[in-house]
C-alpha cells in the first residue's frame, strides 16, 4: 500500500485552505483557495498575509485587513478558534485580466493547530466566498425597496387626486342642495335626488380610496362589520335607474327584509343569505308610447338588462 501524500491531499481538499504558521507567514495554500483568490501558489507561499493581501487602496473605507488581524490575534492569544461574521475583502485582479481589485465576499473561520504541550504551530485559514449570495441578496433588498417606493408614490398620487377630486364634486353637492331648496315639481326633485344620490356616492368611493392609502401605510385598522343588504340594493337600483329609464326598462327589486344582513368571513367571502327572488328573468321593454307611466316595462327579479 503506498504511503499517504498529505500534501497532496491538502491541495486538492474541495474547501478553500490556508496555513499560517505563528508570524502569519502562508506555508501551505489549497487549490480551491488559489482558484478563489486568483493567485499562484509559488507567488504567495512564504510571504505574509498582509503582503498577499492588502486592502483595497481604492476603498477608504475597507476593513476586511483590520477585522481579519483582529481575529488572527485572538488565535495567537487565546488558541481557539475563531468565527469571523461576514467580511467584504476585496481581492487583488491578476495583470493578465486587467489588474485592479474585485470587490468580494468571505465568510471566514480561523482554526488554530496546537502542539501535545499546547504550543501554537499553525493556524488554518479557512474561507467561503459568498459573494454571488451577497449580491442576490441586495439585488431583492434593492428591488424590494423600490417596491416600496412605487407604493408610495401610487398612495400619493391616490390622495393627491382624491383631494382634486373633491373640490368640484362639493360644488356639485352644494349647487345641489341648494336646488333642494327651490320650489321644484316631483319629476325635478325625483331628478334632483338622483344626482345627489350619486354625488354622494362618488364621495363615498373618494373616502374609500383615501382609506387605501391609510389601510397600506397601516394608520387605518380594518373590522368586519354587518352591511345592511337592503341598503345595498335600493342604493344601487336608484343609482342605475336613470339610465335604465333612458332605455325604456324599468327596474323593481324585490321587498328586503330590515334585518338582513351580510358580513365578511377571514376568507374574503360572505355569508350568504337569501336577499333576491328565486326567480330571475329580465326583459327589455318594446317602443312604448310618450307618456312616462305607459312606457315603463315591469321586469322580475333584482335587476334587468
Amino acid at each position: 500500500m503506498r504511503p499517504l501524500d498529505f500534501e497532496s491531499l491538502f491541495q486538492a481538499a474541495p474547501g478553500s485552505y490556508l496555513v499560517l504558521d505563528p508570524d502569519l507567514v502562508i506555508v501551505a495554500v489549497s487549490d480551491a483557495y488559489l482558484r478563489d483568490t486568483m493567485t499562484v501558489r509559488e507567488q504567495i507561499v512564504g510571504r505574509g498575509l498582509f503582503e498577499v493581501f492588502p486592502d483595497n487602496p481604492d476603498d477608504p473605507g475597507a476593513t476586511g485587513e483590520h477585522n481579519l488581524r483582529a481575529s488572527l490575534d485572538r488565535v495567537r492569544r487565546d488558541h481557539v478558534p475563531d468565527t469571523m461574521a461576514l467580511q467584504q475583502y476585496d481581492i487583488r485582479r491578476p495583470d493578465a485580466d486587467g489588474g485592479g481589485f474585485e470587490v468580494r465576499f468571505w465568510s471566514p473561520v480561523n482554526s488554530p493547530v496546537l502542539e501535545p504541550g499546547g504550543e501554537l504551530t499553525f493556524i488554518i485559514h479557512s474561507v467561503t466566498d459568498v459573494t454571488e449570495l451577497v449580491w442576490r441578496d441586495k439585488a431583492l433588498l434593492e428591488a424590494k425597496e423600490e417596491a416600496e417606493r412605487a407604493n408610495t408614490a401610487k398612495s400619493e398620487y391616490l390622495s393627491r387626486m382624491s383631494h382634486e377630486l373633491r373640490t368640484p364634486l362639493n360644488a356639485i353637492l352644494g349647487f345641489a342642495q341648494l336646488l333642494e331648496l327651490e320650489d321644484l315639481a316631483e319629476e325635478q326633485r325625483e331628478n334632483l335626488h338622483f344626482i345627489l344620490s350619486a354625488a354622494r356616492h362618488l364621495l363615498a368611493l373618494i373616502n374609500e380610496v383615501l382609506d387605501i392609502a391609510a389601510i397600506e401605510a397601516g394608520r387605518l385598522p380594518l373590522s368586519l362589520e354587518p352591511v345592511a343588504v337592503a341598503d345595498v340594493v335600493a342604493e344601487t337600483v336608484s343609482l342605475i335607474r336613470p339610465l335604465a329609464d333612458q332605455h325604456q326598462v324599468l327596474l323593481v327589486s324585490p321587498p328586503q327584509s330590515p334585518a338582513t344582513h351580510v358580513t365578511g368571513t377571514a376568507s374574503g367571502s360572505s355569508r350568504s343569505c337569501s336577499t333576491c327572488s328565486p326567480t330571475r328573468s329580465s326583459t327589455t321593454a318594446r317602443a312604448a308610447p310618450s307618456s312616462s307611466a305607459s312606457r315603463r316595462q315591469p321586469t322580475s327579479g333584482c335587476g334587468s338588462r
